[in-house]
C-alpha cells in the first residue's frame, strides 16, 4: 500500500450553528407557554372560587395546574437540551 504524505492545515475551530429544528422547538415552546398562560388566566379565578370550600377539589385543581406547569418545564428542558446535542 503506498504511503502518501498529507498536508495538515491549521485546525479549524468548531463554531456551533443553530439548527432549524432548534428554532422550531423554541417557537413551539413559546406557543405552548402562551397557551398555558391563557388557560391559567381564563380559568384560575373561576376554579378557585368554585373549589374554595372543598379542600379535596382544591387539591385536585392545584395538582392539575402543577401538572400543567411541570409539563411546560419539561418541554422547555427538552428543547434547550437539544441545543447542545
Amino acid at each position: 500500500m503506498p504511503t502518501c504524505n498529507r498536508i495538515i492545515l491549521a485546525p479549524v475551530e468548531f463554531v456551533p450553528i443553530r439548527s432549524f429544528r432548534f428554532d422550531l422547538r423554541c417557537v413551539l415552546c413559546l406557543a405552548l407557554t402562551a397557551f398555558n398562560v391563557g388557560v391559567i388566566d381564563y380559568s384560575a379565578v373561576t376554579l378557585y372560587r368554585a373549589t374554595a370550600g372543598h379542600p379535596l377539589l382544591l387539591a385536585g385543581v392545584t395538582l392539575g395546574f402543577a401538572a400543567l406547569l411541570g409539563s411546560l418545564i419539561r418541554v422547555w428542558i427538552v428543547a434547550l437540551r437539544s441545543r447542545f446535542v
